[in-house]
């Protein structure tokens, strides 16, 4: 339920488990949280303060804040005497305002992140799918439309693409048993499952993979880093792991999903560089550039074929829609619509085992288990917003906070922003990104150039 009240005193524990929070301040509580968020009209000072999202009208002052979504006050200070760190989460649980849990409630919330993991894994395998199948439509267009001599840039294209899809899944898995190290490690260790979802991760991941093999070639360097994922996996499956082996095979997760990234971000523009190329002199551009807005390239191609089988002495096109080039196209989109619906029903049955659990914790145990935690929500971002004191400590996982290593990854110690408002962002490989705004109002240039420099 809401909570509405006014100033929160020292020693103070308020919990809303999926509500809000509203209080006109607040000063050294022991435990503030909120399943929704947590508002208040004047300052804040010392103190725990959790929830999805806070709304601080004045300045936050020392203390320890969570957030899994937005975080935002006019102002973030620390002195010696009042440090302030800020913990961007992915999520939050009932263990933050603590719950106490039978061991078989301990299960339940476990199997439902291990469900959820399955879930977050699926959503994206349909996205990517959906997206190739669209992406593969529209190169048939350019062929169909274009000149003679764009079967060979359209091979290279093809290749590029292939080589995308395969980091693309490589991409997912990672940051599904990235995201899944860090739930654990969020849960007490002594209370969460140890043994990890890796294997039905590996099997679909390598499903996939031995698909696009299939299609075409690969490259040496891209097995490799599948190679990297599966050992890195295995070591997730012993169930004696200490709880710095966690966080050294998280660091080793995002160095790798760091690495990938970069090599698909080079892939994604190479693509669109050789497709600006053949796209320039393509007949009825305007065509495609509405299809490609739309997402409809399919639609479009179906039509243009139709059309253009159907018309007398249109024997040009009769050549180019009969070449091989089109019959592989049209086999790969197949493929991937067939996938499409096995991925929906997938995803309809984590759902509803999902909603089961949460329905029996809170029915048999009172325990809440909000439905922005274990839905596809918990992919977006956390950012906090505001005029920053020198010295504010943010960092992407809860662990960080015992970490004194100013240059560890996932650690950002704020300059001073003057006047100026500036957002920062946790990514979604577990680095905090300036990403917004300038400081302003400083007293000196050097003033200003010094104060952008982060961590």
């Amino acid at each position: 339920g809401e909570i509405h009240g006014a100033q929160v005193m020292s020693g103070a524990t308020v919990i809303s488990k999926e509500g809000q929070v509203r209080l006109s301040g607040g000063e050294t509580p022991k435990c503030v949280f909120a399943g929704e968020s947590i508002s208040v009209a004047g300052d804040v000072f010392d103190g725990v303060w959790i929830g999805r999202n806070m709304q601080v009208e004045g300045k936050v002052a020392g203390g320890e804040v969570h957030v899994s979504q937005n975080l935002e006050a006019q102002r973030f200070e620390r002195t010696t005497s009042r440090p302030l760190s800020v913990v961007l989460r992915r999520t939050l649980t009932c263990q933050d305002y603590g719950e106490l849990m039978t061991q078989e409630a301990v299960k339940l919330m476990s199997n439902a992140f291990k469900i959820r993991e399955l879930l977050d894994h699926q959503i994206q395998l349909l996205d990517m799918t959906e997206r190739e199948a669209d992406e593969y439509a529209g190169n048939v267009l350019v062929f169909l439309l274009g000149q003679d001599n764009s079967t060979k840039q359209l091979a290279e294209v093809q290749q590029l693409r292939r080589r995308a899809a395969y980091l693309d899944r490589i991409l997912s898995v990672a940051n599904v048993l990235g995201n899944s190290i860090e739930d654990r490690m969020t849960m007490a260790m002594s209370e969460m499952d140890s043994a990890n979802n890796s294997k039905p991760l590996l099997e679909s991941l390598n499903n996939e993979l031995d698909e696009l093999t299939r299609e075409g070639d690969i490259g040496q360097e891209f097995f490799e880093i599948r190679d990297e994922l599966s050992f890195l996996s295995n070591h997730l499956s012993r169930r004696a792991l200490t709880s710095d082996r966690f966080r050294e095979l998280l660091t080793e997760v995002r160095t790798l999903t760091d690495r990938a990234s970069s090599k698909y971000s080079v892939l994604v523009q190479n693509i669109d560089i050789k497709e600006g190329v053949l796209e320039k002199s393509l007949g009825k551009r305007e065509i495609l550039e509405r299809a490609r807005e739309a997402k409809e390239r399919y639609d479009v191609m179906e039509q243009v074929l139709k059309v253009g089988m159907s018309r007398p002495g249109n024997n040009e096109f009769r050549r180019k829609a009969t070449e091989r080039y089109v019959g592989l196209m049209k086999r790969y989109i197949e493929n991937r619509f067939a996938r499409v619906g096995m991925y929906k029903r997938n995803i309809g049955e984590h759902e509803s085992r999902i909603m089961a659990i949460r329905d029996q914790l809170w029915n048999e145990y009172n325990i809440s288990l909000p439905l922005h935690v274990i839905s596809d929500e918990v992919q977006n971002s956390a950012e906090i917003k505001g005029e920053f004191g020198e010295g504010v400590m943010i960092c992407a996982w809860k662990h960080l906070l015992k970490d004194s290593m100013a240059s560890s990854k996932g650690i950002l110690y704020t300059p001073e922003s003057g006047e100026g408002v500036l957002t920062y962002t946790r990514t979604t490989t577990g680095d905090v990104k300036h990403t917004a705004g300038q400081p302003t109002g400083l007293d000196t240039e050097e003033g200003a150039e010094s104060a952008m420099i982060e961590g």
